[in-house]
């Protein structure tokens, strides 16, 4: 599962949310026993891509969606999450966002190599 989405209000945007909570049905995507719930989904992965205007980075407090993300992905019973993200996009010049996106491009091209 790829999921692409901007850094918005210290997490990613509210539409996604209510995708995301749309697509949490029980007996779909997760489901339980008498003791606690397990996933249902076949994902094996999850990639999460970013940008961040702000200088934060993942694991960083005040980066909210990584680790809902995490918890959805455990819920659904997805496997290994990877983030990949650009930060710092808002406070640097075209040529600096132009190399940053490009960074995150052969990151990505790496990770699926191994995937």
């Amino acid at each position: 599962m790829v999921i692409a989405a901007p850094f918005w209000d210290m997490s990613y945007p509210a539409a996604l949310k209510n995708f995301l909570e749309l697509c949490s049905i029980f007996n779909a995507t997760f489901k339980s026993d008498d003791k606690t719930c397990y996933g249902n989904c076949k994902v094996e992965k999850l990639l999460y891509i970013t940008t961040r205007g702000m200088d934060i980075s993942t694991g960083d407090p005040l980066e909210q969606a990584t680790p809902y993300l995490k918890a959805l992905s455990w819920l659904w019973g997805i496997g290994p999450m990877d983030v990949i993200a650009t930060q710092n996009m808002d406070y640097v010049s075209e040529d600096e966002i132009k190399k940053k996106v490009q960074q995150a491009i052969e990151t990505g091209l790496h990770l699926v190599e191994n995937w």
